[in-house]
């Protein structure tokens, strides 16, 4: 929630991870633990597995046996993947620049195309969706320019609607919204900007 600890976040761990190779890969094991979304993934229930088990796999939180409320789940899963597009953009510092970075656009990349493919949830596709893409796009446009405009076009006449199909009457705002207003600010020639709190490679 906030962006400036994300992306301070996001510069110590990209330099980590380009140092240690395997702090990163231990990283990403905890990103799509506790955010499946990510993978990207909706699990099934499998046979014998409690609801317990089963919504913990989902990526939600029990305290106590009471699972979270929806909201706290939506937002909660929405820091990681803030967090994690974030650290997908954040640029190597000066001393590093040698390297190759840990997970780059391409990623982001990989991640949009196969998360539109899988059929979406109420809520939590329209939340993972639109935070990639808020923190993500203003970058992807200025890597991949038309192509990624391509993709946002599918993204608004293609995946859009299957998220609307899928949810319910009472669930038509908050992330839904969220997601169907950028997008459509984006048709009408909106310009994206960088996020803030966005850190310049010099910064440190």
């Amino acid at each position: 929630s906030k962006p400036h600890a994300a992306f301070a976040i996001a510069a110590v761990t990209v330099a980590l991870w380009i140092e240690f190779p395997d702090f990163g890969k231990l990283l990403l094991a905890h990103f799509y633990r506790k955010c499946p979304y990510l993978i990207p993934a909706y699990w099934e229930r499998e046979e014998n597995e409690s609801e317990e088990e089963y919504y913990k796999k989902l990526g939600f939180s029990y305290s106590g046996g009471t699972m979270e409320e929806a909201n706290m789940f939506l937002k909660r899963q929405g820091g990681i993947v803030k967090l994690y597009s974030s650290i997908i953009i954040t640029e190597i510092k000066k001393s590093m620049q040698s390297h190759n970075h840990p997970m780059g656009l391409g990623e982001c990349w990989r991640l949009l195309v196969a998360f539109v493919k899988l059929e979406p949830k109420p809520e939590i596709s329209a939340t993972v969706l639109y935070d990639i893409l808020d923190i993500t796009g203003d970058a992807m446009v200025r890597a991949y320019g038309i192509q990624f405009h391509k993709l946002l076009h599918v993204i608004c006449k293609s995946y859009l609607p299957k998220i609307v199909e899928v949810t319910p009457d009472g669930m038509s705002g908050g992330p839904l919204t969220r997601l169907r207003n950028f997008l459509e600010s984006i048709a009408k020639g909106k310009i994206l900007q960088p996020p803030k709190g966005l850190l310049p490679p010099n910064f440190w």
